[in-house]
């Protein structure tokens, strides 16, 4: 993979401004996640599904409290505000995906997997371009961006794939799935 796009020369004053208010964005984006998970943990009718998700939510936990780590190594701070506006956001959005029918089967249920899947992707692509800034920022020299990106792809490849049951459970009649 091509690294260091950035030279020294064109990185603009108002990085530290940007990079905490970006990292902030995501930090605000795992706090509406976080709320999604549990709600999905709650939702589930096989144990399975069940465990995928409280295993997911720890990863997502873990992705969080390391965001943190990073706005503090650099120097930055975390936003309560934005924290809390990440929340009231995923609140929003579940209160549309709930009126929707958050059961197994419901349009709700495969509007928050997709939503899900559509936040990992902002995740792994966080992971990437922190990945290419690092060289300018002496905290986060040791720690593998490479390895996030790839933790991210393999969280929403899985949550893609209880994606796309819950897309032919909501959008697929019962009758056109029975086997011919």
């Amino acid at each position: 993979r091509a690294r260091n796009h950035c030279s020294k020369d064109k990185i603009p004053n108002t990085m530290k401004t940007n990079l905490e208010r970006y990292l902030n964005d995501h930090l605000a984006g795992a706090s509406g996640a976080l709320l999604m998970i549990q709600d999905l943990v709650e939702s589930q009718e096989s144990s399975e599904a069940r465990d995928y998700f409280i295993k997911l939510k720890c990863e997502v936990e873990s992705d969080r409290k390391l965001l943190e780590k990073l706005l503090e190594s650099a120097g930055l701070e975390p936003s309560g505000t934005l924290k809390v506006a990440g929340k009231v956001a995923g609140r929003i959005g579940m209160w549309k995906m709930k009126w929707e029918g958050f059961e197994p089967g419901e349009l709700g249920m495969f509007e928050a997997l997709e939503a899900l899947t559509l936040g990992i992707e902002g995740k792994r692509l966080l992971w990437r371009v922190l990945g290419e800034i690092s060289p300018w920022i002496p905290g986060w020299r040791d720690i593998d961006f490479i390895a996030l990106e790839r933790d991210a792809v393999t969280q929403r490849d899985g949550v893609g794939k209880w994606r796309l049951v819950a897309a032919c459970e909501s959008l697929v009649s019962p009758e056109r799935l029975a086997p011919r």
